[in-house]
């Protein structure tokens, strides 16, 4: 699964503007809706080590590559993958938190 430079600063913008809005506080919880790869979660808990981040993949592909990216990273205890459907996802959890990497798409 390829990534585009879209998502890169995407993910940049947003870990930059959560970490200033956070950086005296804990505990918090985040929410990464369609992780794909797992860049978001990843670039968001390596720049505010202090979230926990629960990130959705319907896809069972991505799911699965997403869990091997985030296994292989420093922030692995920080990041949980769910391969399930966002429409039907259980959780008790209030997250401060939900983001979402928008598709980004080319037309051949």
């Amino acid at each position: 699964m390829k990534v585009c430079t879209d998502a890169c600063l995407f993910g940049a913008l947003v870990a930059q503007n959560i970490f200033s809005a956070t950086q005296t506080k804990t505990g918090l919880q985040g929410l990464d809706i369609g992780t794909g790869t797992g860049l978001l979660s990843l670039m968001i808990a390596q720049k505010n080590n202090q979230i926990k981040i629960d990130a959705i993949e319907i896809d069972a592909l991505a799911a699965e590559q997403a869990t091997e990216n985030i296994a292989g990273s420093p922030w692995a205890e920080n990041i949980q993958i769910f391969n399930e459907d966002i429409l039907t996802f259980g959780t008790d959890k209030e997250y401060n938190y939900i983001f979402s990497n928008p598709p980004f798409f080319k037309d051949d």
